[in-house]
């Protein structure tokens, strides 16, 4: 009978003894109370495949009577495979690691809960519960199975997250100490902090860094970290703004020339920036800015190490780091024919995205505390910003970044007549719409025209991206626009 569900089959018993008694009176009774039993094992055997718990039936003994479809798909053992064995069977062929039924029974039937090992890998959910007669002998086991394997590797997964959300906050907190050596790098906002982590791991490496982000993120200070973490910090740094040296200059500041190779040149010849910076690092600013027939040379000195000067057929070996920055599309130049496709695959080597700090929201107090500070300390002054200017500060797009901020600051400190400054006085708006300027006995006049002077200069490069363009806006010729800019940047920092 260990086909049939045990409930019923005590019913069954009862029909036959009671057909045996009425002398095959009740014949037609008995076959139709048998049909009905067999409905019933039908539909109870249905029920018990609908469950999405595994359940696992043996008699007092331990042997298999009955699983159903659940405990096939959890375990992968057939019914058919399982048939009138006995659980110790299965410990003996390795198809699991322990019996809840055999513990049961050694227990004097007391139900028992525990995690069982499959041998396909699984961790299940074992409840043995012992199913007792009248007379309170055992008459069967009935173990619920539930698969617990996703529960245990999201389980493992959070210890491993968590495990690493505790290394990263050790590494940050790390890095913040780190950043107190390199005091123009201000990083508060988690996205900033973990491009840091990421430039902490290649500084080290002499690979090609291509630096990309808008006009005014800080590049060149970007450039400067990677070098003061390198291998090479204690050979020279060169940076070059490739947009301010004019097209027929660029080949001989970047690869020198020889004695008499022009009628300018210097007698004595002219060494390059490239040849200069031998064994230390160059940064290539605005790289996008470089003229089409120079971009092979510069190739050549990336890929060959190696260059020639103006006049000479002998090429010079260097051992130089290159850094090179952009606030353009590279890819759109190279498709326009702008940039050369095999220079660009040469400085794509490890990009790095820097934040615009519309992005960075958590950076924008503590960077304007930091110029503050300096400011105060520059002008022996006190003020502070109130809590609606840095409410401001804060809901303002920054078109211009860093620069922006800085220059908005700044200005705001030297207008300010009192050391509180209001959002009104942020003026966050291009220089020449500032109205009124307010002045007191503090104010150098000449100062504030200076930091306008450098305000027109920045702006008109942040619309137009290169020094050329932006120094026809302002109808200066381009010498003029970039020994301006240079000594403003040099005075009130980039």
């Amino acid at each position: 009978m260990e086909d049939i569900n045990f409930a019923v089959a005590n019913d069954t018993e009862k029909i036959i003894k009671d057909f045996y008694n009425s002398n095959c009176e009740n014949y037609n009774l008995l076959i139709e109370q048998l049909r009905k039993t067999s409905q019933l094992c039908n539909i109870y055997d249905k029920i018990l495949d609908h469950s999405a718990d595994g359940l696992y039936i043996t008699d007092a003994k331990a042997n298999t009577l009955k699983v159903n479809k659940s405990y096939e798909n959890i375990t992968g053992f057939s019914r058919e495979m399982l048939k009138n064995m006995n659980v110790a069977d299965l410990i003996k062929k390795g198809y699991v690691n322990k019996s809840g039924a055999l513990l049961v029974i050694e227990n004097n039937n007391q139900p028992i809960t525990f995690e069982q090992r499959i041998n396909n890998g699984k961790l299940v959910l074992v409840t043995c519960n012992p199913m007792l007669g009248d007379d309170g002998k055992l008459l069967m086991i009935i173990t619920n199975t539930r698969d617990v394997t996703e529960l245990e590797e999201l389980k493992n997964l959070s210890i491993k997250n968590k495990e690493f959300i505790e290394k990263d906050q050790i590494e940050i907190e790390n890095l913040k100490k780190h950043l107190l050596e390199y005091p123009e790098i201000i990083a508060c906002d988690k996205k900033l902090l973990d491009l840091l982590l990421a430039i902490d791991r290649l500084s080290e490496t002499n690979t090609t860094v291509l630096l990309l982000g808008e006009t005014g993120v800080g590049k060149d200070e970007f450039a400067k970290y990677i070098y003061r973490n390198s291998n090479r910090k204690h050979e020279r740094f060169i940076a070059i703004n490739c947009g301010a040296i004019p097209d027929n200059l660029v080949e001989s500041e970047l690869f020198g020339y020889e004695k008499g190779s022009f009628t300018s040149a210097d007698s004595r010849g002219k060494i390059g920036l490239f040849e200069a910076a031998n064994h230390g690092t160059v940064f290539l600013d605005e790289i996008a800015d470089v003229p089409l027939n120079i971009q092979v040379k510069l190739l050549r000195a990336l890929q060959e190490k190696q260059i020639v000067r103006i006049g000479s057929v002998n090429p010079i070996k260097i051992d130089v780091r290159i850094i090179a920055a952009t606030n353009k599309n590279l890819w759109e130049m190279v498709k326009k024919g702008a940039f050369r496709e095999d220079l660009y695959y040469r400085l794509n080597v490890l990009p790095i995205n820097i934040p615009p700090l519309r992005n960075r929201i958590d950076d924008i107090i503590p960077l304007t505390e930091h110029f503050l500070t300096e400011l105060n300390t520059k002008y022996s002054y006190n003020k502070k910003l109130s809590v609606d200017a840095k409410n401001v500060l804060l809901s303002y797009s920054w078109p211009g970044n860093i620069r922006e901020l800085k220059n908005v600051i700044e200005r705001a400190v030297l207008l300010n007549k009192n050391n509180l400054i209001t959002a009104s006085e942020l003026s966050i708006l291009p220089a020449n719409d500032i109205s009124p300027l307010y002045y007191n006995d503090q104010i150098d006049i000449t100062e504030v025209l200076c930091r306008i002077e450098y305000d027109l200069l920045n702006k008109a490069y942040e619309k137009h991206n290169n020094v050329r363009d932006a120094a026809k806006s302002l109808g200066m010729a381009l010498s003029t626009y970039v020994r301006k800019r240079k000594q403003y940047r040099k005075k009130y920092g980039a």
